[in-house]
């Protein structure tokens, strides 16, 4: 196969090899200047290690971009227990969806190669490289191969996850595997049965607190609410602030409540609905809370959508909005910076305890890791810091993290 020098375009059919389901056959297509390849995705270790082992020799190419490459490289790890690198490939996917642009998946590399230069690659290089590569080549295929055993079903189980997939940039998932379980929905039933294949392991989760109050405090750069964040539990002091109440057993919620619901739109009447008062003192809660942190909240209400009703976050994220629900900007504004910490955290995550625990699946605010239960001490210590400590990419980010951990997910004890 001659693809040195050559721009190379990857697919996979189906777009989501099965490496839980050996009879469902796939391949990954591979298109360059006059060329194109189907290579069989087996599920023999040593098929499939000469198969894409050969490749990476031959990936020298000019530009390599891909559809969506990310379930190959998980595919690779779980047949193979190891990890692939194909060098840089730029995923058109993940890169159109990021600069909001819907398209079909190209049919040729010339196609490919148009559409990626008509997008901001240079400006968005840095946030690819440090975030978007390492999710793609290691830090998704590393929780999507760490199976966990269902004792209901029998059988163990692995999560699939979509990047750049939902509207403000959080992780999807879905039931993409033969056996398959959904981080995101959960049940009862699910936190109960799931368990660690390995009898000596145990769940560890990380879990940001007040999360969105810190991404606020952070882009509006609001000192009143960096003093309160840097000072302990952030919602009763942020009610005690906000009313000049003692705080009680309630103010937590309370103040969780109230300054969510402000954040993203809830007027005077969905106040008082929800604390069970009238509407002049729902409108006399918002007042105060606006008063108490002028400079939060005079960030988010002077936010407006350029033309075209599209939005863009800190960080280069563009979303296009309806007419007459630009309301949803506050939520992006918010939510898609706190997708993007979240992505770097777990990354730093993994570094930090790569090493003697498993990344098992992230959700929305919280990371989840298999560790030895001999190690508890160890993981949550090393965890803790990891995900506090201000990182280079968001210079005065204030996080604060809890830490639960045991052997089931309807049982974990604080740590």
């Amino acid at each position: 196969m001659r693809m040195r020098g050559k721009n190379l375009l990857l697919k996979l059919d189906p777009e989501a090899p099965d490496f839980t389901n050996p009879d469902r056959p796939a391949k990954l297509l591979i298109h360059g200047d006059g060329m194109k390849i189907a290579a069989p995705l087996v599920h023999d270790r040593e098929k499939l290690l000469n198969l894409l082992g050969g490749l990476e020799l031959c990936f020298e190419a000019n530009i390599i971009v891909a559809w969506n490459i990310k379930p190959l490289f998980s595919f690779f790890k779980a047949i193979t227990g190891k990890n692939l690198d194909l060098g840089r490939i730029w995923d058109l996917k993940v890169i159109e969806h990021f600069h909001a642009v819907e398209e079909a998946p190209p049919k040729t590399v010339e196609e490919a190669l148009g559409r990626l230069s008509r997008l901001p690659i240079e400006s968005f290089a840095p946030i690819y490289d440090k975030i978007y590569t390492p999710f793609i080549k290691t830090i998704l295929p590393q929780m999507e191969t760490t199976g966990l055993a269902h004792q209901k079903k029998k059988k163990v189980v692995y999560p699939y996850f979509e990047l750049e997939d939902s509207a403000n940039g959080r992780l999807k998932c879905r039931g993409a595997w033969k056996r398959s379980y959904l981080p995101h929905t959960m049940d009862k039933d699910d936190k109960a049965n799931l368990l660690p294949v390995d009898y000596d392991d145990v769940f560890m989760y990380f879990d940001f607190k007040a999360f969105e109050v810190s991404v606020l405090q952070w882009v509006s750069g609001d000192t009143k609410l960096e003093y309160i964040l840097s000072s302990g539990d952030a919602y009763p002091k942020i009610w005690a602030a906000t009313t000049s109440l003692e705080p009680d057993q309630h103010s937590k919620e309370r103040a969780k409540t109230l300054f969510l619901s402000v954040l993203f739109g809830s007027g005077a009447k969905s106040i008082a609905e929800k604390f069970g008062t009238d509407e002049k003192t729902g409108r006399q809660l918002i007042n105060r809370l606006k008063q108490t942190f002028p400079t939060a909240f005079q960030w988010i209400e002077q936010l407006e959508l350029d033309e075209g009703y599209y939005s863009t976050d800190c960080f280069g994220r563009r979303r296009q909005f309806e007419i007459g629900k630009d309301y949803l900007v506050r939520n992006f504004q918010i939510q898609a910076p706190a997708s993007t910490i979240c992505f770097k955290k777990t990354i730093d995550l993994y570094e930090k305890t790569k090493d003697f625990a498993k990344l098992c699946f992230h959700l929305h605010d919280g990371f989840c890791i298999l560790v030895n239960k001999g190690e508890v001490r160890k993981a949550a210590n090393i965890g803790i810091k990891a995900l506090e400590s201000e990182d280079e990419m968001f210079p005065g980010l204030k996080l604060k993290v809890s830490c639960t951990w045991g052997r089931r997910l309807d049982e974990l004890q604080e740590f």
